[in-house]
């Protein structure tokens, strides 16, 4: 490792809604004069001094003249069609000075192949050196994927979940398909890919025929567009799941998340380090013809269903925390201490005792270094820092306000909410914590000394007089919530199978017309050659409701009205289950907290006949 005085990777999204150009800081990165064909305006940075080399790396199926300045920037403003669009991801890195040009160059390098161009981003790099002795690298990288022939392809929406240690887990992203349907199936279907298909699966139709099922449901969408699929993938950490176990809790995200109302393929591949599924789902539904409304919100729903599979098949999830809602960029820099609103967090901490007023604390941050901009809101930059950080954006006790009350002394700080739900006690006999912090220890007693009067008030407003009672209650209401929770999944399953129905007489009521021609013509081997994907649905949907014991075509109307109040059931059977649920677990701590005064109380008997 090399010493470097500070390190710092920051990174940004160059977009448009913030009035920039991937063409402009492309020119600027480079010191070369870039036209942007987007908006006509050109960019001149000849003159910028301090750069000591810049370069283009693509990846291999990249397109040649992509190694052209010009031409590659150009394509992605031409394919970024809003006014809002993200263009590039940029990233600055410090390099160490001891280095010479050419070693920090090949460090850059193979930096830039590793992590980037290996993974098929396309890479523009600068390495400034104005000789301050502080030599550095912009990156510049494309956002969306490139397709095998070149072409750019589609955004997706991508998260990765953290386990407590930082560590990428439970991969889940999803992007639509809008063409080439036959080729996404295949390659998801790979025999290569998924143990000679082995693990493929699907719901509501052949994987076989998937995309000429698929072709039906869209041409009776009630809604026209250019999604024709849905590509959901979601991965795990390396050797934590088998194959099987993957594939299964697969299953559960795409039955769950999709209802039993979208047609579906899952594959597990596992030709990787890390076993991944793939479930690719037709964009409109078998019982509405409606297309899947794919948002911020119904991928949080992914996101939150997919961590509690994994969850309850003991796999890394992200465990809520204090650093919730920060990317995983400032969360990782935060736990590396490498963070710049930390480390001005902790100078501000340490400047205020010394300072007499607001001014002399400027002064002393301005003697650490920092530089101070004032303006609607004061803000800081540390050195080597790009940009200045308002210290607004810190939290409530680093506002101007909350500062000049802190340098004076009368500044208290507001308390969170005290929340009065009952909790589990602290168990202080085997809390090692409490052992090692005597102020932990006190706050302890006196958490547990709340919850004993919680518990006790919520035993005395259920009238509930003796632990026999308690048991039997908590008895009751576990099998309450057993019952709703069966009851809402035979309404599930239900739906699901009616689902599958209205598709089978839709698929029957929309090919007969084609299935009566082929019964009156004359050369039949011919006409069946030319149509024979559309003629195999008919007959296997006409196979699989004389299966379920139809001899006529049941009446689609009335089939949908009987799927709408089922739905309706379904909604009240999951309203009970939740409220049994959380009755269940609200008597779960109340019996554990009974469990742990019995414990350290002399005269368990006595308390058993209160």
């Amino acid at each position: 490792m090399f010493p470097i005085d500070f390190c710092h990777i920051p990174v940004s999204i160059i977009k448009r809604s913030a009035g920039r150009s991937a063409v402009a800081a492309a020119a600027y990165r480079s010191g070369t004069k870039l036209t942007n064909e987007w908006d006509g305006m050109t960019h001149d940075y000849t003159r910028k001094g301090g750069i000591v080399h810049a370069e283009i790396m693509l990846p291999a199926h990249a397109p040649p003249e992509f190694a052209d300045r010009s031409i590659l920037w150009n394509s992605v403003e031409q394919i970024e069609k809003a006014r809002d669009s993200q263009l590039a991801r940029e990233i600055e890195a410090a390099l160490p000075r001891e280095l010479s040009d050419e070693q920090q160059l090949a460090l850059v390098r193979a930096y830039v192949k590793d992590n980037f161009v290996d993974k098929g981003m396309c890479a523009d790099f600068a390495i400034h050196d104005k000789g301050t002795g502080n030599p550095h690298v912009h990156i510049m990288l494309t956002v969306r994927p490139l397709k095998g022939n070149g072409a750019w392809g589609a955004k997706c929406r991508k998260a990765y979940d953290l386990d407590e240690n930082g560590q990428r887990m439970a991969v889940t992203k999803i992007h639509p398909i809008k063409s080439t349907l036959k080729k996404a199936l295949d390659y998801i279907e790979n025999p290569a890919k998924t143990d000679e298909k082995m693990l493929v699966s699907s719901f509501a139709c052949s994987y076989e025929t998937a995309d000429i099922e698929f072709e039906l449901l869209l041409s009776q969408a009630m809604q026209k567009g250019n999604n024709l699929a849905h590509h959901l993938i979601q991965s795990f950490a390396p050797g934590e799941t088998t194959p099987e176990q993957a594939h299964e809790i697969g299953r559960q995200l795409a039955d769950e998340v999709l209802q039993g109302k979208y047609p579906y393929v899952l594959t597990t591949h596992i030709d990787k380090g890390h076993v991944h599924n793939h479930i690719i789902f037709c964009a409109v539904d078998m019982v509405n013809q409606r297309k899947y409304v794919s948002n911020r919100q119904s991928y949080a729903y992914i996101r939150r269903t997919s961590d509690r599979l994994c969850k309850e098949y003991g796999l890394s999830v992200v465990m809520p925390g204090q650093d919730r809602g920060k990317s995983y960029a400032e969360w990782d820099a935060h736990r590396k201490g490498t963070s710049w609103k930390a480390k001005l967090k902790a100078a501000i901490d340490a400047v205020i005792p010394q300072a007499k007023d607001f001014d002399d604390f400027l002064r002393l941050l301005q003697e650490q270094g920092y530089e101070v901009k004032r303006g609607k809101y004061v803000s800081f930059r540390a050195p080597g820092q790009e940009r200045f950080t308002r210290c607004k954006t810190l939290g409530e006790v680093y506002t101007e306000e909350a500062i000049t009350e802190r340098i004076k002394g009368r500044f208290a700080e507001r308390k969170p909410k005290e929340n009065r739900k009952i909790s589990l006690r602290i168990d202080l006999e085997n809390s090692i914590k409490a052992q090692q912090s005597a102020g932990y220890e006190k706050w302890a007693k006196l958490h547990n000394l709340k919850q004993a009067a919680r518990t006790l008030n919520f035993l005395t407003e259920h009238e509930i007089d003796s632990y026999p009672d308690l048991e039997s209650r908590v008895a009751e209401i576990t099998a309450a919530s057993t019952e709703a929770a069966a009851a809402s999944k035979a309404a599930e399953r239900r739906l699901a199978e009616m689902a599958v129905l209205i598709k089978d007489v839709t698929t029957c009521k929309e090919l007969r017309p084609l299935v009566q021609e082929y019964q009156r013509t004359a050369d039949k081997k011919q006409f069946r050659r030319k149509h024979e994907g559309t003629l195999i649905l008919y007959e296997a949907a006409v196979k699989a409701m004389k299966e379920q014991g139809f001899q006529k075509l049941p009446d689609l109307y009335a089939l949908k009205a009987e799927y709408k109040q089922l739905a309706e059931q379904k909604d009240q059977l999951q309203q009970q289950y939740n409220e049994a649920k959380r009755q269940m677990q609200e008597y779960g701590i109340i019996k554990q907290n009974v469990d742990g005064i019995l414990r350290t109380t002399p005269g368990k008997e006595q308390m058993q006949e209160r």
